[in-house]
């Protein structure tokens, strides 16, 4: 089972440690790929893929308020591919 990681958005900005979303989004553009493509990789609405790009978390249904850890390595490591 992957264990759930909370993700504390003030300990990102205390850190001088880039927010996911930002992260995330660099990653993708970085490699061309549209949200769409994310989307279909992740089984990921667009919404949500764009919610977690700009730090929205408040935004996802409730089961991803935490996101799943499995998910976001996928997002990272599909970006960076």
């Amino acid at each position: 089972m992957v264990d759930k990681v909370e993700i504390d958005p003030s300990a990102t900005q205390q850190n001088n440690i880039a927010p996911l979303g930002e992260v995330l989004l660099a990653a993708r553009k970085a490699k061309k790929l549209t949200h769409k493509d994310i989307s279909n990789s992740l089984r990921l609405s667009i919404k949500q893929i764009d919610a977690i790009e700009k730090n929205e978390f408040s935004l996802l249904p409730v089961s991803y308020t935490h996101l799943d850890v499995y998910k976001r390595q996928q997002h990272a490591r599909f970006s960076t591919i």
